[in-house]
């Protein structure tokens, strides 16, 4: 029977019991606590060696002051009994907690650093544990660890109680659960400890000293990751021997451990002291300092990096992200913040391979290949990709590699073989199955994203082949020596010389080097220069491209299957490395321009002849630039002569696999949408003042009714529904407040990108590329234009068309502008007086218009946006309405902008505005269709704090 109290201690009930003894629940009434007493009952207190040991502990303790090592309160006696009065520790013992399974990698690695901590304490005071174990591991609901029964504990260099006959007293646990699985009570008899627990030393009888605790802690944190202990057995025999000689199978370690706690764990299990870990305050640093890097350092670092990402991601930063995320994945995985962010930077996709198994490597499109990651075997299913534009090589033993550009965001996801579910299929073909200089391009098609093209779309190809590489001087040589400029079935004509057409004889009369012998413009006796073998041949017309082509069986791309591989949506990326240079051509393969499947250098170097012609007689397309070009050249869609023979003049070949999808026709004429704005005029004052009244309605009550109103982020999102200022319809009109900075708020009006148009649903996408503008203190406003989102109409382009309904809804829309301008006025928020304009893109370029029709916007951006190549009816076209924009306007630009080219598009669209000079500004950089986040965001607000005043907080 348990005494009724214990000194000052109420005892209330049985807790659990062992050899040695009982540990009670008792409560204090001076301090109204419970705590826990451990008892030595009188006949087991009759040992010396036993009662030593009890009185050891009480003193061990005692010295011990650490949150995570269990307190003693006192030391009682009663009728020949010895208690030990302990914290009361409310929770479950690790034991209880792994009979369930291991524990999610996160929450180990932190129950881990705490128990090293507690250890660290108690070696520093000289203190080992000898007998650390689930079981004498308690976690308090709310997470804390507690180290308990230190009843085994010795102080090193002290002598044991009894050290002849080495015995061992029984261990009492104070917790109430019993021990489960491997949690084997303490061994009585010759030695010290727990089987599966201890050292190799200490279940050899040897002398001990902290090394021996870190062992315990190895065994400890295996199974916290495994959920079984490393030593198992039927017997304590068994168990020990295990622990002596079996080798410990780390393979069931998860995958998912960090790196380094794989290493640490394996330190602490080496048999051998002398190489196992020394200390447990090294453990506890190292598990700190992982867990400190990760929250104090990595993870501030990593909501910085997604900051910086844009929507449309063009440069490394995702990447950056996605690196950093997956080290603090290795070193503390379920960090809720970087689960929060993933998709910031990464979003899932699927990569398969015929046959499967294959070894998929990664890498960002500019790294090198040093900097590969390694994501597994396919079938690769929904795992996380970076959303920078990304280079992936897949290699199986056996079979030639195969590589592509992989670009995982929304706008470009139809580049995957299955876009619905972003996936990319690949088949991997063994040696010989296809000529050694070719790579396979399989069937599909890929929107023509070239200046004055962007009306075509997307016409598919079928399966084909095509160079690595341009052709080569050498390879080119080969077809001069076997007579390939004599053999008149290589040149079937006809030969066009503009509109007129020569025969066959005059065409190869022009054909010849400086000497006069047949070959291209730039050799010399039928020789290319010395040292030029691998670089492309130049300087050659189309009808030599042709002859070449049918020598070599193959034939020339039409302008769909360039597309196809040239991957124009990446446009920055692609021609930044490539040989734009004006030093003449170099190496092929030997800059890091690559394009799709493998292939290379479609962006500079030479400029690559087309099969198909544009729609002005005796021409032939050749694109992607060429040394001598600017680097823009790449994604546009330039003709020339078919006998030009130009030093940057080049091409490649390509084999039909299988017949083109039926009425595709790829080899027909295109014409190319452009307009020479140099040359072109505004229409006058006069007119345009007819032109301006298409826009004018008559006010009207707007009816204003605030629908709803929600949280966005740190910010006010509310919802109005106002009269539109046409046809008797309501439209909405989405307002972001800030949480900084004081009403009214400065206000910026968002005309979004067109993807708008094509989405039938409100999102807060376009706003979220923008949030900047909210945070820095200002109001955003995003109304439903017509067309737009719920909207959604007829309207199938954005592109300016000489149509009855494109002119309407631009009308529309500027007249959506100025309801939503007089809903603004209305509101005591917003500042109606300082008011600007955000145009992005398609918004960017309506920017050009809406500026005019409205004057009470007061300062304009145009992001991304230039003049279009289409000509759309005077009521609606850019050209008319430019000059009139008097606000001061930002324009800031990608250099290689496949929508809006820097020379004919930007340029013009910057010199027309009306604004005065001192008013504009125009900042472009070596990107495609955007620009690094942190300048667009400098860049914005300095305009708005330049032209609209500062924000006061």
């Amino acid at each position: 029977m348990p005494p009724s109290c214990v000194g000052p201690y109420i005892v209330e009930r049985e807790l659990g019991r062992g050899g040695m003894g009982e540990v009670f629940l008792a409560r204090d009434p001076r301090l109204d606590r419970f705590v826990a007493i451990k008892a030595l009952p009188a006949h087991v207190a009759a040992s010396p060696e036993r009662l030593a040991r009890f009185q050891r502990e009480a003193r061990v303790l005692a010295s011990l002051n650490h949150p995570g090592i269990g307190a003693i309160y006192g030391f009682e006696e009663r009728d020949g009994s010895q208690y030990l009065v302990l914290e009361y520790i409310e929770g479950q013992s690790l034991a209880a907690m792994l009979a369930r399974g291991p524990l999610p990698v996160s929450e180990a690695v932190s129950i881990a650093g705490q128990i090293a901590a507690a250890l660290a304490v108690a070696h520093e005071k000289g203190v080992v544990h000898r007998d650390l174990k689930p079981g004498n591991i308690m976690l308090t609901a709310e997470g804390r660890v507690k180290v308990l029964d230190f009843g085994l504990a010795r102080t090193i260099d002290a002598p044991d109680p009894g050290s002849d006959a080495r015995h061992v007293a029984a261990s009492i646990t104070p917790t109430v659960a019993a021990p489960k699985r491997n949690d084997s009570p303490t061994i009585i008899g010759e030695i010290m400890g727990t089987g599966g627990y201890m050292s190799p030393e200490q279940a050899r009888g040897r002398q001990v000293d902290q090394r021996s605790d870190v062992f315990s802690f190895g065994c400890v944190l295996y199974e916290l990751l495994t959920g079984r202990p490393p030593f198992v057995g039927d017997t304590i025999t068994e168990i020990i021997g295990a622990t002596l000689h079996k080798p410990i199978d780390f393979s069931r370690v998860p995958a998912a451990v960090p790196g380094p706690v794989r290493d640490l764990l394996q330190h602490c299990l080496e048999r051998d002291p002398a190489a196992r870990c020394d200390s447990a305050s090294a453990i506890a640093r190292e598990l700190a300092g992982m867990h400190r890097w990760a929250r104090d350092v990595a993870i501030p670092q990593l909501v910085s990096q997604c900051e910086r990402i844009l929507v449309w991601e063009e440069g490394r930063e995702s990447w950056t992200a996605f690196e950093l995320a997956a080290e603090i994945d290795r070193i503390t995985p379920g960090e809720p913040v970087v689960d929060r962010l993933r998709p910031e930077f990464s979003s899932p996709v699927s990569i398969t391979s015929d046959p499967p198994g294959a070894r998929v490597f990664a890498a960002y499109y500019a790294d090198g290949d040093d900097k590969e990651i390694d994501l597994g075997l396919t079938p690769l299913r929904q795992i996380p990709f970076p959303r920078g534009l990304s280079r992936i090589r897949l290699e199986l033993p056996g079979h030639r590699p195969a590589f592509d550009l992989v670009w995982s965001i929304k706008t470009v996801s139809t580049n995957a073989t299955d876009p619905a579910n972003c996936t990319w299929h690949y088949r991997l073909h063994k040696p010989g199955e296809i000529p050694d200089e070719m790579e396979l391009v399989p069937a599909g098609g890929y929107p023509v994203l070239l200046t004055g093209l962007d009306e075509v779309g997307t016409i598919a190809t079928g399966a084909f082949l095509m160079d690595r590489h341009p052709v080569t001087n050498r390879q080119f040589k080969a077809f001069i020596d076997d007579n390939g400029y004599s053999r008149a079935e290589f040149w079937p004509g006809p030969f066009a010389l503009g509109e007129q057409v020569i025969s066959r004889e005059e065409a190869m009369a022009r054909l010849i080097d400086t000497i006069g012998h047949p070959g291209p413009a730039n050799w010399e006796l039928g020789e290319y220069p010395a040292g030029e073998d691998d670089h492309p041949v130049s300087g050659i017309c189309w009808h030599e491209a042709a002859a070449y082509a049918a020598w070599a069986g193959k034939s020339l791309p039409t302008i769909f299957h360039w597309n196809r591989v040239a991957f124009t949506h990446a446009s920055g990326q692609i021609a930044t490395p490539a040989n734009f240079s004006g030093r003449g051509t170099v190496p092929v393969g030997s800059t890091r321009s690559v394009n799709r499947f493998g292939i290379h250098d479609l962006a500079g170097n030479v400029r690559e002849w087309m099969l198909n012609a544009p729609s002005l007689p005796g021409q032939r397309f050749i694109l992607g630039g060429g040394w001598n070009d600017p680097n823009y050249a790449f994604i546009d869609s330039y003709a020339q002569p078919a006998f030009d023979r130009s030093a940057a003049n080049g091409f490649r070949c390509i084999r039909a696999l299988e017949p083109d999808p039926p009425g595709s026709n790829l080899a027909a004429d295109q014409r190319v949408a452009f307009r020479d704005y140099r040359n072109e005029k505004p229409v006058g004052d006069e007119v345009f003042d007819i032109l301006l009244r298409q826009y004018r309605y008559d006010p009207g009550p707007l009816n204003a009714v605030l629908e709803s109103e929600q949280p966005y982020g740190n910010a006010r999102w509310q919802t109005y529904e106002i009269n539109a200022a046409y046809g008797g319809e309501r439209m909405r009109v989405h307002i972001f407040l800030p949480d900084r900075a004081k009403p009214p708020f400065q206000t910026v009006l968002l005309f979004p990108g067109s993807l708008a148009l094509h989405t039938r649903a409100f999102s807060t996408y376009e706003v979220n590329r923008i949030d900047y503008i909210i945070k820095s203190g200002r109001a955003l406003v995003l109304p439903v234009y017509k067309g737009t989102y719920e909207r959604g109409t007829d309207l199938q382009s954005d592109w300016p068309q000489p149509t009855a309904i494109y002119r309407d809804h631009v009308i529309m829309w500027g007249r959506d502008v100025g309801r939503t301008v007089d809903l603004i006025e209305t509101l005591p928020d917003l500042d109606a007086s300082k008011l600007a304009l955000f145009g992005v893109s398609w918004g960017g370029a309506l920017g050009a218009i809406m500026p005019a029709v409205e004057p009470r916007l007061r300062v304009v951006i145009l992001y991304i946006a230039g003049f279009a190549m289409q000509k759309p009816f005077p009521e609606c076209d850019q050209i008319n309405f430019a000059p009139r924009v008097r606000q001061p306007t930002l324009m800031i630009n990608g250099e290689i902008d496949y929508y809006f080219p820097l020379e004919t598009s930007q340029r013009p669209m910057f010199e027309m505005l009306g604004t005065p000079p001192e008013l504009k500004k125009w900042k472009t950089y070596v990107r495609g269709h955007s620009v690094p986040k942190v300048e667009l965001i400098r860049e914005t607000l300095a305009w708005l704090d330049q032209h609209l005043g500062p924000i006061k907080s």
